[in-house]
Order: C-alpha cells, then sequence, then structure tokens
C-alpha cells in the first residue's frame, strides 16, 4: 500500500512539473506574441496560461496573466474588460503581498481612467501607484507614472507642476540607460515649457528628445519631437527651420509606412505558408478516406451515369423543343435589342450635357464663395467701422477705401461672369496681388495682419490664381469664424516649391469635431489638384495654423 501511495503522489508531481512547463512554454510564446503586435494569438495562448496557472494554484503567475491580458484588452479598446483584469490582479496581489503587481494592476487602471479622460481618477491611481513600483525596484515603470501625471496636468494648463515634476525626474542620475523615459519625459518637458512662452527652453527640450529618439531608432517619438520643434519655429517666425522640420517628418513619415508594411507582407507570407501545410495535410487526410470508400464511390458514379444518360436525352428532346420557339422569336428580339440600343445612347447624350451643366454651376457657385465673398466680407468690415470713426479725416479716408472696394466687388462680379480670372494677378503677378489683399485687410483697422511675400520667379497663371483662391479661402474662414485679432501670412517660394504658413490667434477648433463646410472643402480640394499637401493644427483658445506645401512646375 505504501509502494502505491509513493507511486501516485511521483504521478501527481510529475503531472504538476508538465503543466507548469506547459504554462512557462505558453506564456513566453505569447510574450513574444505581443511583441510583434499580435494580439489575438497572444490573447488566446495567456488566456490557457490562466486556466492551468488556476489549476496549479499559483497566485503570483496568475496575477502576471491577468496584468498581461488587462494591458491587451486595453490596446485593442475594451477598456472595461481591460479595468476588470487590472482590478483583479489588484486583489490578489494585494492578498499575497506583491508590491509589484499592485502597483502594475493600479498604473494600469490609471491608464484605463486616462483614455476615458476620467482625468482626476487616473491622476489619483497613478499617484497611488508609484510608491510600490518604487518598493518592488520598478523605477522605469514608476517614472511613466509620473509621466502621465504631468501630462495630466498640461491637459489642466498647469505647467508649472507639470515642468516641476518633469524637470526633477529629468535632472536625477537614475535615467543614465533609459532612453526611452527620457525620449518621452523631455518631450513632454518641452510642451509645457512652449504653453508658458519658453521658447528657447522648449527648443532645448525637443532637441534633446529627437536625439535620443534618433540614437533608438524610434520613429514616432523622432516626428514627435520635429512637430514640438516646428510649433518652436512657428513661435519664433523660422520660417526656414520650420520647413526644414516639415521635410523631415515627411521623411519619416515615409520610411515608417514602408516598413510598417513591410511588416505585414512578411506576417502575410507567413500565415500563407502555414495555411499551406495545413492544407497539405487535409490533403493527405483526404486522400486516404477516399482509398477506404473508392468501391462505395465506384458503385455511386455507375449510377450517376446511368441516370445522366436518361436525362441528357430528355434534355435534349426538351433543348429541341427550346431551340425552335427561340428561333420564332429570334427576329423579334433583334429588332428590340437595336430599339433599346438607340434610346440608351439618347440617355447618355442627355446625362452628359447636364453633367457638363452642373460642373459648370459649382465652378461658379466656388469662384463666388472664394472671390467675391471675401471681398464682401472686407467691405462690411469697413462698414462696422464708420461707426467708431469720429475723425473728418478718417471718416475720409474710410469712405474712399470703402469706395474702392466697392469698385472691387464690382470689378470682381464682371470678372467672374466674363472669364474668371483676376486681373490683379494677370497684370502685375501673385506677389503683389496677395500683398494689395492683406494690406487692404489691414488698413480695415478691424484685424492686425503681418505678411511677408517673396515669389523669385514667374508663376504659371493657373497655379497662381488657385494660390490667390487658397489665401481668400483661409481669410474668409478666419472673418467668419475664429474671432481673431491678428494675421500672420508667410509666403515664399524655395527652389522648386512654394511655402505657405498662414497664422490666426483666433479661438481655433478640434478638426475631427467640426464638420467641414465648402470653405474648408474647396481649399483641400485646391490643394490636392495642385499636387501638394496641407496640414491645419488647431487648438481650442490657441489659435489655428495652416502650412501648406505645393511644387512649382
Amino acid at each position: 500500500m505504501a509502494g502505491r501511495g509513493l507511486m501516485l503522489l511521483l504521478i501527481i508531481l510529475l503531472n504538476l512539473q508538465a503543466s507548469h512547463e506547459e504554462l512557462i512554454s505558453n506564456l513566453n510564446s505569447a510574450k513574444k506574441m505581443e511583441e510583434s503586435s499580435s494580439y489575438d494569438e497572444a490573447f488566446k495562448l495567456y488566456n490557457e496560461s490562466l486556466i492551468i496557472s488556476q489549476e496549479l494554484d499559483d497566485d503570483s503567475l496568475e496575477t502576471e496573466i491577468l496584468i498581461r491580458l488587462g494591458t491587451i484588452l486595453g490596446k485593442s479598446g475594451n477598456l472595461k474588460s481591460s479595468e476588470l483584469k487590472f482590478r483583479k490582479a489588484n486583489k490578489i496581489a494585494r492578498h499575497i503581498g506583491l508590491d509589484n503587481t499592485i502597483g502594475k494592476s493600479l498604473l494600469g487602471i490609471g491608464n484605463v481612467k486616462y483614455f476615458l479622460l476620467e482625468f482626476d481618477s487616473a491622476m489619483k491611481y497613478y499617484a497611488s501607484s508609484i510608491p510600490y513600483l518604487y518598493a518592488s525596484g520598478d523605477s522605469s515603470d514608476a517614472r511613466g507614472a509620473i509621466n502621465n501625471i504631468a501630462v495630466i496636468f498640461n491637459e489642466y494648463q498647469n505647467y508649472d507642476q507639470s515642468i516641476d515634476l518633469l524637470n526633477g525626474i529629468l535632472l536625477s542620475s537614475e535615467l543614465s540607460k533609459d532612453t526611452v523615459t527620457i525620449t518621452t519625459f523631455s518631450r513632454n518637458f518641452g510642451l509645457a515649457l512652449l504653453s508658458l512662452n519658453r521658447t528657447s527652453d522648449a527648443e532645448e527640450a525637443f532637441q534633446m528628445s529627437l536625439a535620443y529618439a534618433t540614437a533608438s531608432n524610434a520613429v514616432k517619438d523622432q516626428i514627435y519631437a520635429l512637430s514640438g520643434l516646428i510649433k518652436v519655429a512657428q513661435q519664433n517666425k523660422e520660417l526656414e527651420n520650420s520647413t526644414e522640420y516639415f521635410q523631415l517628418i515627411d521623411s519619416l513619415i515615409n520610411e515608417y509606412f514602408h516598413h510598417d508594411q513591410t511588416d505585414k507582407i512578411l506576417e502575410l507570407e507567413t500565415k500563407f505558408r502555414t495555411a499551406e501545410i495545413e492544407r497539405d495535410n487535409a490533403i493527405k487526410q483526404a486522400k486516404i478516406e477516399v482509398q477506404d470508400q473508392r468501391m462505395i464511390y465506384l458503385y455511386a458514379i455507375a449510377a450517376f451515369l446511368i441516370l445522366g444518360i436518361v436525362g441528357l436525352y430528355l434534355y435534349n428532346e426538351q433543348r429541341k423543343k427550346v431551340i425552335r420557339a427561340i428561333a420564332a422569336q429570334k427576329n423579334q428580339e433583334n429588332e428590340q435589342r437595336i430599339n433599346d440600343l438607340l434610346s440608351d445612347q439618347e440617355l447618355k447624350s442627355a446625362y452628359a450635357m447636364l453633367a457638363g451643366q452642373e460642373k459648370a454651376h459649382k465652378r461658379i457657385a466656388q469662384e463666388l464663395h472664394d472671390n467675391l465673398g471675401s471681398i464682401l466680407v472686407t467691405l462690411n468690415m469697413f462698414a462696422d467701422s464708420l461707426q467708431n470713426k469720429k475723425d473728418p479725416e478718417a471718416l475720409k479716408q474710410l469712405a474712399s477705401r470703402i469706395s474702392v472696394v466697392a469698385q472691387q466687388a464690382n470689378e470682381t462680379t464682371r470678372q467672374i461672369s466674363h472669364s474668371l480670372d483676376s486681373g490683379v494677378l494677370k497684370h502685375f503677378g501673385l506677389e503683389i496681388a496677395v500683398k494689395e489683399l492683406m494690406n487692404a485687410l489691414g488698413d480695415s483697422g478691424s484685424i492686425k495682419v503681418e505678411n511677408h511675400v517673396q515669389i523669385t520667379s514667374q508663376l504659371d497663371s493657373e497655379l497662381s490664381m488657385n494660390i490667390y483662391r487658397i489665401i481668400q479661402e483661409l481669410v474668409n474662414n478666419t472673418l467668419k469664424h475664429s474671432k481673431a485679432s491678428k494675421i500672420t501670412l508667410e509666403l515664399n517660394q524655395i527652389k522648386d516649391h512654394l511655402s505657405l504658413i498662414y497664422y490666426d490667434n483666433g479661438i481655433g477648433f478640434i478638426k475631427e469635431e467640426i464638420e467641414p463646410g465648402m470653405g474648408l472643402k474647396n481649399l483641400e480640394s485646391r490643394v490636392d489638384n495642385l499636387d501638394g499637401t496641407i496640414t491645419i493644427d488647431s487648438q481650442p483658445n490657441k489659435g489655428t495654423t495652416t502650412i501648406i506645401d505645393v511644387p512649382v512646375a
């Protein structure tokens, strides 16, 4: 009896060892899949590992797996399920006293709250996680929690508190090898400094972030750092630096998407090869089954052949009847087909005529909106200014301006009705036309205007017309919607490109939350037709910056 009990105990121990080895193998495979962004496969393996850990009653591994499941669910957008996994891990970890898991679970819950925009709650969980993470020696995640708190301070515009937090970490010696944290901290540090108009310090922070991101080949972080440097250059009105950073971002984006597509192709090839192996195995299995049932199939085929012969005979008889019926109607059908073709041709002609008319109407509507609309807005501003002018000489000058603008509106209407062309552009070129437009706007006294325009070569008339219309549309949008007090325009020809940077200090907007009107659609359509690129950077109460780059043919 003692021998049997010992044997049974040995079998149980061997089974436990095998289950534990299977668990470790599954976890290693799942981590590799998670690192390669194969979240579905990783999620499946983690769930299998969770069951095994519960069977083995291994609380430590169970909490680790729950943390990984919560992280994957969060990345896939399933925030409620993610939070449940983190809370369960936290409960078990507190029961057995695992400081590291308690800290990681609190950090995970904080991330969920942050993505739900519950910033106060997120800050509470981040702050709670830091002592546990430091106590367990996980200083990297602790610094991550501090960084997230600083980001929330930025969201609340508490920039001084954000700077104090970030600067304290950046000055510490513990960051010497943590390049990822330095990259992120210095970028957020720069954003907070920039918000306080400390552009010199902000530039230094963004340069640090860019240097570390470049050293670690982190393409996304390089793009974030360069975006910060563009904002600094714009604030300092350093056009050349802004253009240079913008071009660097463009090259990085192209490189990033190239590698991303390559990785996806490799992943598809791997899946394809796996499918081929599975298909070959299925074929082999099918052949074995076919061999076992060959005789049954032979009898079945013979029966089908007999039935087929009978069916074929009946089909031929029926077919002869059908052919005779078809022959009787053939002439009538041919005659009807000819009539249908003629009718179809008439309809196509009518549709073509209507399409041409519609295109012409759209073109006239766009010209009226872009050109005449902005002139009438300027005229309205002059008229409003009459009420604030008491000096007779100022009234006289303003009345003269109104007369000039009214004549321009009349001339513009006449031009639209004839050739939809711009007289100033035709006779004096784009540079003078743009300066005249901006000077007229500034002279109205309703808004301050700063502009710098430099065109170094004769531009194609169609290109000049489109650039002029784009600037008119930008001005029109500012006057109608932004409530701005100042406009800044930079238009420069740099070798074979036109660079346009337009900024107003108005109320701004969140692009994803507005429904684009005719003005924004016309703007994007014109830039696209010129094979150019357009970037609109706007935030509530921080103005709007539009950057347009167009090749010069």
